[in-house]
Parts: C-alpha cells; structure tokens; sequence
C-alpha cells in the first residue's frame, strides 16, 4: 500500500515538472497600420480562394489583406501566416508565379513588374504596387523587417533548397 502511494505521489510531482500545455500567443495583427510611408487606407477580410486548401495544407493559421495609399501610389498587401518557416516557405514556392526573378527581400523574394512575393519567418506577403516605381524592393523591405520572427523549431527554415546543384535550378 505504501508502495502504491509512493508511485503515486511521485507520478503527480513528475507532472508538475512536464512541459507545460501550450497558451496560444495572443495573435498580432499581421499587417501594419503603416510603414515606409504607406498608410493602411482599408482592410479587406482575406477571401477564400482556389488556393486556401493548399494554403492550409502548408500550415495556414492566419490570413489578412489591405489596401495601403502613399500620395498617389496604391499598394495591395495580401500576408498568410504559417505555423512554421517550413510551411511559409513551400506556401512562397506555390504563390510564385513562372517568369517572377529573384529579389532580396525578405529570407527569399521574387518579382515580375509591379507584382512582388516575399517571405520572412512564418510570414508570406504578396505585394502589388500601382502605379510601378523603382522604390518598391525597399519599401518591402521595411515591411519585412517588421514580420515577427519566430524561434526554436518553427523558425527554421527548410534547409533542402541548399543542397539541390544551382546549375540545373530555373531562376
């Protein structure tokens, strides 16, 4: 009988000491109320489209667009968040678009014309301007600068691009 309350005892005071149960992070607005000059104008509620059960299978836990104006310049943001740099990153790969080239935005980033994909921890933005200007990788990446970084795990990202041999990659 000792025996047993001993086991016990010790099973309840081991608890105490096991990883405590995860509190969800208050969740912050994924988009700014302004940045680089740009002030939000209108947010929109992300829609639902051909894409979100895709999005969902690379981790999708939280979406929001807007409308930003700076003078006469317009900008549409769209940001996905992802539960991890894993998800945001095969989320980017789906998003860009064939004809997109590279641009140092953000971790990764890719353009073509007015149109611009970035992503930075556990975020994906997709960015169009109007009209065009040549500022616009700058004015992104203020934005990107502000993207939450996550750490641990989850803010790793995938390290397989590395290994594939860059003569035989379509930029």
């Amino acid at each position: 009988m000792h025996r047993t309350l001993a086991i016990a005892a010790f099973l309840v005071s081991a608890s105490a000491f096991a990883a405590p149960a995860q509190q969800s992070a208050p969740s912050q607005p994924l988009l700014p109320q302004s940045f680089a000059g740009f002030s939000q104008s209108s947010a929109v509620p992300a829609a639902d489209d051909v894409d979100a059960a895709v999005l969902h299978e690379y981790g999708l836990t939280q979406s929001a667009a807007a409308t930003y104006a700076s003078g006469s310049r317009q900008l549409s943001l769209h940001a996905y968040r992802f539960g991890d740099a894993t998800g945001a990153y095969g989320a980017f790969t789906f998003l860009r678009q064939p004809g997109m080239h590279a641009e140092a935005v953000g971790h990764d980033g890719a353009a073509s014309g007015d149109h611009h994909l970035f992503w930075s921890g556990t975020t994906v933005i997709d960015a169009t301007f109007a009209p065009p200007s040549a500022n616009e990788p700058a004015v992104l990446a203020t934005l990107g600068a502000q993207m939450p970084q996550v750490g641990g795990a989850a803010g790793i990202p995938p390290t397989l691009p590395h290994y594939l041999p860059k003569a035989q990659l379509e930029p």
